[in-house]
């Protein structure tokens, strides 16, 4: 079975942002079931 593959990202420009804490943990999630993920958003 191929890896799904998932682009992440938060819209948020704020550095402790609540969108981008439940992004990381959505992708370590993600990556624990096999999937590759690329993190995207603003810096």
């Amino acid at each position: 079975m191929t890896a799904a593959k998932i682009l992440a990202f938060a819209g948020s420009a704020c550095k402790d942002s609540f969108n981008k804490k439940l992004v990381k943990i959505a992708i370590a999630g993600a990556k624990a079931e096999g999937a590759e993920v690329s993190l995207s958003g603003i810096r």
